[in-house]
């Protein structure tokens, strides 16, 4: 899920956070999240990518279940193939990148 500044302009490029929830057992959905302040972010002109990686719920049985036995591996994949995704779009900055969560 990406969250994007309400002044958002295609081709400029946005300073990121990644939003990482916890889990596996969880995931994130559209709307308010006040754990992480997604919409304050977004709000002073971050964009917030909140990834839904293998293991998270609500993707049902076997994305929840492609971490049996390889616990880390898929998510921190799905994670970086996201922020990878953002910046070849032209929507992150490279130089100005952090995490959370």
């Amino acid at each position: 899920m990406l969250v994007k500044p309400t002044d958002f302009r295609r081709g400029a490029r946005y300073p990121l956070i990644v939003a990482i929830h916890g889990g596996p057992a969880s995931a994130d959905v559209l709307g308010f999240n006040g754990g992480y302040n997604s919409q304050v972010y977004s709000g002073a002109g971050y964009v917030v990518l909140r990834p839904n990686y293998r293991g998270s719920t609500n993707y049902g049985h076997k994305h929840k279940n492609d971490i049996v036995g390889n616990y880390f591996a898929p998510g921190y994949e799905d994670i970086i193939s996201g922020v990878d995704y953002l910046i070849a779009q032209g929507i992150a900055d490279p130089a100005r990148m952090g995490a959370l969560g």
